[in-house]
C-alpha cells in the first residue's frame, strides 16, 4: 500500500486536466463570446472546474469500495468543505495567472496551465484530506 498515495495523486493530476479543461473552456467562452475580461472569466471558470473535480475525485480518485452514501446534509457538507480547502490551490492558481496574463502578456492557456500545476499540491492535500476524513454530526 505504500503506492497507494503515487496512485491516488496520479488520479488527482487526471482529473485536474479534465477540471483544467473546462477551466480552459470557460474562460475563452466568456472573453471571446460574452466580452468578459481576462482577468474576470478567471474566477467563475475557477469555480465550476472546483466543482467538476469534487464529483470526479470523490467518484474515482478517493473512492472506498465499501462507502456508505452519507446523508445528503454531510454530502452537502463535504462538498462546501471541498470547495473552501480548494481555496488555498485556488489562490496561488489565480494569482499565478493573474500575474502571467497582467505582467508578461502570457496567453489564457498557458497561464491557466500554469497555475494549475502551481495549485496542484495544495489542492491534492486539501481535497484528500476533506473527502477522507469522517465527518461527524
Amino acid at each position: 500500500m505504500k503506492l497507494n498515495w503515487i496512485s491516488r495523486l496520479a488520479k488527482f493530476a487526471g482529473v485536474g486536466l479534465v477540471g483544467l479543461f473546462f477551466d480552459i473552456f470557460v474562460v475563452f467562452t466568456l472573453v471571446h463570446q460574452l466580452g468578459m475580461s481576462e482577468v474576470l472569466a478567471r474566477f467563475p471558470a475557477w469555480l465550476i472546474a472546483v466543482h467538476v473535480t469534487y464529483g470526479l475525485n470523490l467518484a474515482y480518485t478517493f473512492r472506498k469500495t465499501k462507502r456508505k452514501l452519507p446523508t445528503s446534509k454531510l454530502r452537502l457538507h463535504r462538498h462546501i468543505s471541498y470547495i473552501a480547502s480548494q481555496g488555498v490551490g485556488g489562490i496561488v492558481n489565480i494569482v499565478s495567472y493573474l500575474l502571467l496574463v497582467i505582467l508578461s502578456g502570457a496567453s489564457i492557456t498557458v497561464a491557466i496551465c500554469i497555475g494549475t500545476i502551481l495549485g496542484l499540491i495544495f489542492n491534492y492535500l486539501g481535497a484528500s484530506f476533506v473527502i477522507n476524513r469522517k465527518l461527524m454530526h
